[in-house]
Parts: structure tokens; sequence; C-alpha cells
């Protein structure tokens, strides 16, 4: 009996450490982790289970080449080590030796191909080597083995919003939230993607949804208070905002938030209290550095931290998003203290860097751009614009406000929506969103029923901003594309086109930032040639549309002589005169767009000829010096 028993001794000693040790690491106790590691390790050496855990227990302390050495020990007693290999793959994935890394990953799934967690593990540390589609495809891998893996599903989910694979990573976030109804992450993930896309009332719908199971989430609030600002219910988005700073003082973007929100409302005090308090809990927020640069002008007192964002720009560890807003907000600052020079350089590395992150993984293709704009005119020629204009809505409601983005449509907007008898619409982008099912994607045909249905619930939408008003003004600039489609509907409709020094225009767009750019921005190139279908376009409206229809304006004309042409322009419109629309920036109304600090300061003339200021760096900008 005894001899039986005595060899089991040890054994269970052994057992009993590796528990503890087990228990040790689970409890975060990594102290004590390790003394039991290598009190197994004391009396046998070539453990490789202690090994092991030893190796993973240094790399959650941060010591690398200790985890590295003893986990490439274990490899070396037994080679197919799924938990040896697994853990060697994330520690030098994450001390820069990525390819060794990659490859112990993908030989942990070697040694067992049927473990979904050596996919999840291969995908995580794609994912935090910004390979964001190969991490999509490992976590699908582990999903095919486990389909109910919840932690799969989540992964695949998050990997294809970070490879701005909308659709698939929409329809992943769905998945899970099917599976998972109170799942946070999945409701808060897809509501942030409605929102970069511009489905407000989606985000909306998953923000409250969020809300009502976690209504003492400040970041559910935030999530809220954002859908509701971009679909116009700023009030009630502020109290939201508000809600999220009481629920956690320290939450940092709800105060960036806030601050971007009163400088809609024209609070630029309050705005940079909040914007300042923001930047102390994130420093690092590239946005709150952009907007509390662009409402204040720089001087020599903001040096110092002028240097602390040039160090945050040039940091690799620093997300491209936030890298490219400091840099607009560097290249803003810099021009403000005439430095012209530096100034373009940090704007030429903000588009590089917002490239990246906006318009690089769906490359605009100028051609089939140029081709959808010749159908269009074709189809709506003189003969077909008449035809249509007759079976059109008759009202006058609209004032369409149109013109090359950064031409000064903001402004004009604030000057009409400052009469008493008109009412500021913002930038609706209801046409665009209409256009192909009224409009047909081969561009030949028009759908006369879609068409007056579409027209009936504009009406209404323009009536809910403002139902006592004469008119309402619809400022979305690219409307300009959207004449043909828009006169057919609303035949009656006023349209005033305000033109810009090309140059100036050009440049414009080039040094502003955007949460939503153009699909032509970011490249010097690519406004260009943009801009040279703006004016194909406006050249042919100005042809075929009735005379009486559109107006064109010159920003600089409105400058020189804002009277004299706002006159022409409230004429035009057939209202009477109102001394309110010579002073626009007494206007309260909410102001949505990167003009927003501009519109609401007297007029100025120092956006007159900017470019000379940049003469020696712009091209092909200069290229459009044959057209002023």
């Amino acid at each position: 009996m005894s001899t039986n028993l005595t060899p089991k001794k040890p054994l269970l000693i052994q057992q009993d450490l590796y528990g503890q040790a087990e228990a040790a690491y689970a409890q975060n106790d990594l102290a004590a982790t390790k003394r039991l590691c290598q009190l197994i390790l004391t009396g046998k050496p070539n453990d490789v289970r202690a090994t092991i855990l030893l190796g993973i227990t240094f790399a959650r302390q941060g010591k690398a080449p200790f985890a590295i050495s003893y986990l490439k020990n274990a490899l070396r007693w037994v080679p197919n080590s799924f938990e040896a290999h697994s853990a060697l793959s994330t520690v030098l994935c994450r001390t820069g030796k990525a390819e060794e890394g990659l490859e112990h990953g993908r030989k942990a799934i070697e040694s067992n191909p049927n473990e979904p967690d050596g996919y999840i593990n291969l995908g995580l540390n794609l994912k935090s080597l910004r390979r964001f589609h190969e991490a999509a495809d490992a976590f699908a891998m582990a999903l095919q083995l486990a389909p109910t893996h919840l932690g799969a599903a989540q992964n695949l989910a998050a990997a294809l919003q970070d490879a701005r694979r909308d659709k698939e990573a929409k329809a992943a976030w769905e998945a899970v939230i099917s599976v998972d109804p109170k799942n946070a992450s999945g409701w808060f993930s897809l509501g942030q993607l409605h929102l970069m896309l511009g489905e407000f009332d989606e985000a909306i719908d998953c923000a409250r949804e969020l809300v009502g199971f976690q209504p003492q989430s400040s970041k559910a609030h935030l999530l809220l208070a954002l859908a509701l600002s971009e679909a116009g219910k700023g009030q009630e988005a502020e109290k939201h905002l508000r809600t999220a700073i009481g629920l956690d003082p320290n939450e940092g973007l709800a105060l960036a938030a806030l601050g971007f929100w009163l400088q809609e409302q024209g609070d630029f005090t309050g705005s940079e209290a909040a914007l300042n308090q923001a930047l102390k809990i994130l420093p690092t927020h590239g946005f709150a550095h952009y907007n509390l640069y662009r409402c204040k002008k720089a001087s020599a007192q903001d040096s110092a931290q002028l240097d602390s964002m040039r160090d945050l720009a040039l940091s690799e560890n620093l997300h491209p998003r936030d890298r490219s807003y400091l840099n607009y907000a560097l290249g803003k600052a810099h021009e403000d203290l005439v430095d012209y020079e530096k100034a373009i350089g940090y704007f030429d590395a903000a588009n590089e860097l917002a490239y990246s992150v906006w318009l690089a993984h769906k490359p605009w293709d100028p051609n089939a751009y140029s081709e959808a704009a010749t159908d269009t005119m074709r189809f709506f020629d003189r003969s077909r614009l008449q035809q249509a204009a007759m079976r059109g809505n008759p009202s006058k409601l609209p004032i369409f406000i149109v013109g090359m983005m950064r031409s000064g449509t903001s402004l004009m907007e604030q000057i009409l929506s400052a009469h008493p008898e008109v009412g500021g619409g913002g930038e609706l982008s209801f046409w665009h969103e209409k256009a192909d099912a009224v409009f047909g994607l081969s561009k030949d045909r028009l759908n006369e029923s879609d068409l007056r249905h579409a027209t009936a619930e504009y009406m209404n939408k323009l009536r809910s901003f403002s139902p006592d008003k004469k008119h309402v003004t619809d400022k979305l600039p690219h409307n300009y594309a959207l004449l043909g489609l828009i006169h057919s509907a609303l035949p009656k409709a006023k349209i005033v086109h305000v033109t810009r020094n090309p140059i100036d225009n050009c440049l414009s767009i080039y040094t502003t930032a955007y949460q939503r750019p153009p699909v032509f921005a970011h490249k010097r190139e690519n406004i260009v040639l943009a801009y040279r279908e703006y004016q194909r376009y406006m050249h042919h409206w100005t042809e075929v549309l009735p005379t009486e229809s559109i107006i064109e304006v010159a920003y600089e004309d409105l400058i020189r002589s804002p009277e004299t042409v706002t006159r022409r322009v409230i004429d035009f419109c057939g209202l009477e005169w109102s001394d309110s629309c010579l002073h626009h920036e007494e206007n309260q109304r909410s102001v949505r767009t990167p003009s927003l600090w501009q519109v609401r300061q007297p007029l100025y003339s120092t956006s007159i000829e900017r470019w000379k200021r940049f003469e020696t760096w712009i091209a092909p900008f200069d290229e459009l010096n044959s057209l002023i």
C-alpha cells in the first residue's frame, strides 16, 4: 500500500502548485504567479506548463525579453505547443517583430486547426498591427469553427469597422445584437457606424436603445447627443451631452463635443473653456485641438502649446485621424503667425493623413464622376426641363444656395436667414438621397410618380424647420449637380449660385478639416478636377434654366459691396428689403458647417486672394489662374 502511494505525493504537490499559480495569474497577482512557477521549475527545470505561464507572466509585466526567452524554451521542448506559439506571437507582435510574431500565430493554428482561439489570437495581433482586412479574415475563420462564439463575432465586427468595410460591419454588429440583445458594444458600434454614414435616424434609434438599458452610461448619452445634433435636434442633444458630463465629469469626448456644439451656437467663449477642459483629460484628441484653433487666432503666447501639438502630430502611436486634425490645427495656427511655408507643410501632412483615414479604401474615380455629369447634363436639356417643369410643384418655399464647397454658401445662407421671412434649413442631403430613385441609375429616365412623392416629402421636411416662414433655405453646395432634377421638382424655386476665385476656393477646400469629407478631398489634383466638373455643370445650368430661376453672386463682390449685392439677392427672391440682412453676425441660428466661426463675424476681406500667401507651394491649383 505504501509503495503505491509514495510516488504520487510529489505529483499531487506539483499539481497543487499549478493550481495556485494559475489562480494567482487569474487574480492578476503576478508576483505570486512568478514565485510559484519558479518553485515548480526548481524541482522540474523543463516543465513546459510552468515555463509557458512564467513567460506569459513576464509578458504581462512588460518584460518582453524574459517572456520571449521562456516561451522559446518551451517550444524547444514541445515544438507544437499551441499555448506557447500563441503567447509568443502576441509578445513578438507587440515588440516590433511583426512577421516573426505572425508566423508563430500561424504555427499555433497549425498545431490545433480546430481551436477558434488560435484564429482569434492571430486576428488580435493583426489588428494591433492595423492589418484590419487580414484580422477580419482570421476572426471569420474563428466564427466558422464556433458559430455561437460571441467574442469572435464581436472581434469580426470591430475589425470590419476598422477596415472601413461599413456595410459588412453593420451586418456583423446586427448579428452580434441578434444573439445578445443587451450587448452594449454592439449597439454603440452600430450607432457609430450609422452616424458616420449619415444615417442619423438609425443612429438615434441605436443610441436610445443603449440609453434604455444603460441609463447611467455617459457614453450612451454621448452617442445619442451626437446623433441628435447631426439630425438637427440640437437642444435635445445638448441635454444628453450635459447628462453624459454629469455622469462622468472626466468624459473628455463629451466635453469636446460640448465645445463643438457651443461653437455651432456662437458661444465661442464657452466653447474654448469646454475644449480646454477636454484637452486636460484627452491631450491627444486631435479634433478638440482643431476646434480650439479654428475659432481663435494663434499668437506668440501659444508657442509652448503649439510645440506640444507638433510633437503629438509626429507620434506614430497616435491614430492617424488625430494626427490629421492636429496638423490642420497647426496649419491654421502658423497661418495666423504669418509663417506660410510651415503652414502649408502642416496642411500637406494633414491631407495625407486624412486621405489615409477617410478615402484610401475607396479611391475616387474622376472618369466615372465626369461621365455621370455628362449623362446628367445630356438628359436635362432645355426641352426636357421645360416639359418637366410644367408638371412640377409650384411652391416657392425653397431657396437653394449652391456653389463649390467653401465658396461662401454658408455666409449667403446666414445673410438670407437673417431676413424675418426666411428660415435656414442648413445642408440637406435630401435630393442626393432620392436622386437614384427618381432619376434612375442609368440617368435616362425621370420617374414622375416617385418625383412627386419625394417633392411632397421634401416640402414637409422644409416646413418642419420654419413653419411660419415664407421661404426656407437649402444650402447643400453640391446640389449644383442636381439642379436639373431640383428644377423639375420645384420649377418656381429660386437658386442662388455663389462663386469664388477658383484658386482661393480650391485652397480653402484643401486647408479645411472634415468629419465626412467629399470624395475628391485631400488630394490637390482631385480637387482641381472636381472644380472643373463643377464649372461644367454650372455653365450648362446657366444655359438651360430660365433666367428668372437662378442668380449668380461672386463672394468677392458680396464682401466688397455687401448692401448692393444683398439687395440684388433679396429682390431676386421676391422679398421686401430688411436691414437685418446687413447684420448677419447677429443671426442666432445654429450653424453646422466648417464656416461656423467666419459667418458670425462682420464681413472681412482677408480671405480674398488668400492664395497669394501660398503662391510658391500650391501647384496644381495655380493652373486655375487661367480661370480668374
